[in-house]
């Protein structure tokens, strides 16, 4: 492959792998975003109400002191918005919206501070104040290039039409050389909070999710189950898969672990929205069934799994697992987990053995 093929086919792949991060990731990313904002804004409120002090004593300017109370305002607001918006954690679109607001007003900001009141001096911490303002979100690579973009060209045009020749002249190369140096900075730290969201998963993954099964591990599941109890009906099953060990002695524990990973593809298949689905031991199964009220609906679920499980087969053609269930219904049998796991466990086996193996 030529060489200028084969880069450009590792930046698209490189282009396709970031966006397929950013879609897969988004409602993680916009939470850190929004953590991001309501720390930030905090201090950039603070420090701008502190320059804004400054600014009136020692430069006596009502440029500067009107362009300190017009982004103070903004960032009042901003501020106040998303620290007390309780709900804007699950609109995503405002905190893009937010973010979006709060880098233009500042990035409008500095600009303007870079070119009035001294138009024949050049505005040497433009740059600077540029790159800082792009390091704080992660966002995909096109939104700061195009901002600062914006941000760089108005400036020029700005400085063009206000300041001297000279002055101009550094601005110009201030602005060109802050921009390539931005790009190249925001570039290489996206690209490491990637991969570190990247390992992040892998480790969550690696303490949250059972390697046979890829069901949630017990610690998980009940964590999970705990924040589901949320007042709407639902029922606890336990399911205990009976012959496992006669398959791990007579055709391997490999092939075992091969059929708890069938169970365990069963079971996400067959969950229904916001059903939770772990294992909790060797051959035992935890589900939370949302939206189940009575014991007979959910002895219904628990036969419709079972049908689906007689179908796995060992190696020799027949069904080794007899599977066991117990059940507690929410709020009904207890509104806790512990009461309602105690209820399912005393009851295990109530409802009879699921036969799974033909007599």
């Amino acid at each position: 492959m030529h060489p200028l093929s084969a880069a450009t086919a590792r930046i698209g792949d490189k282009y396709r792998k970031n966006a397929a991060f950013f879609r897969n990731e988004y409602g993680r990313v916009m939470e850190e975003n929004l953590y991001m904002l309501r720390r930030i804004s905090i201090k950039t409120m603070a420090l701008l109400l502190m320059l804004s002090l400054a600014s009136a004593a020692l430069f006596r300017s009502a440029v500067l002191d009107a362009a300190y109370m017009a982004v103070l305002t903004v960032q009042i607001a901003l501020c106040l918005t998303a620290n007390l918006w309780d709900g804007l954690a699950r609109r995503p679109r405002a905190v893009n919206a937010l973010i979006a607001c709060y880098l233009a007003s500042l990035l409008l900001f500095i600009t303007y501070i870079s070119v009035f009141p001294y138009t024949d001096r050049p505005g040497v911490f433009f740059s600077l104040l540029v790159l800082t303002l792009q390091l704080p979100f992660l966002l995909p690579l096109w939104k700061p290039a195009l901002l600062t973009l914006l941000t760089s060209v108005t400036f020029v045009l700005m400085s063009r039409a206000c300041k001297s020749p000279e002055a101009f002249s550094y601005d110009v190369a201030t602005a060109l050389v802050g921009w390539v140096i931005g790009m190249m900075l925001n570039h290489s730290i996206r690209n490491l909070r990637i991969r570190q969201y990247r390992l992040d998963g892998q480790l969550k993954r690696l303490h949250t999710m059972d390697a046979v099964t890829g069901l949630l591990n017990r610690e998980a599941a009940e964590q999970a189950i705990c924040k589901g109890l949320n007042g709407s009906d639902c029922a606890l099953v336990l399911i205990t898969l009976k012959g496992m060990r006669q398959i791990n002695g007579i055709y391997g524990r490999r092939h075992g672990d091969e059929l708890l990973s069938q169970v365990g593809a069963l079971l996400r298949r067959t969950a229904c929205a916001g059903d939770i689905a772990g294992r909790t031991d060797g051959d035992e199964f935890m589900l939370l069934l949302r939206g189940v009220s009575t014991y007979a609906e959910a002895e219904r679920r628990a036969q419709e799994l079972n049908r689906e499980i007689e179908r796995l087969p060992a190696q020799d053609g027949r069904c080794a697992l007899r599977c066991s269930f117990g059940m507690a219904l929410y709020p009904r049998d207890g509104t806790q987990y512990a009461a309602l796991y105690r209820r399912a466990d005393d009851e295990a086996g109530r409802y009879g053995m699921l036969r799974m193996t033909p007599d």
